[in-house]
């Protein structure tokens, strides 16, 4: 492969890191601002007064929801277009 062609791969790919961290990083706020609207602010008091079986289930549900979260995105990546 020549050094042009190698160039212009890696750049294709640079600017694709970039597209799906700004995809992560937009979709995160988003994602923020709507869990803070619907699970209202943090209390520490309520926290403490839950059972830890509670909390391990919510836990465990939201590293669920960030997991679909994660492949969803990851399927969206539309790099595909940078490519001839």
């Amino acid at each position: 492969m020549n050094l042009k062609k190698e160039f212009i791969i890696r750049s294709i790919k640079i600017l694709d890191i970039g597209y799906i961290t700004a995809i992560y990083i937009i979709l995160g706020i988003v994602l923020a601002t709507i869990c803070d609207r619907n699970l209202g602010k943090f209390d520490e008091k309520t926290e403490n007064n839950k059972p830890l079986y509670q909390s391990i289930i919510e836990l465990i549900l939201y590293l669920w929801f960030i997991g679909i979260v994660v492949y969803i995105v990851r399927n969206l990546n539309l790099g595909y277009i940078f490519y001839w």
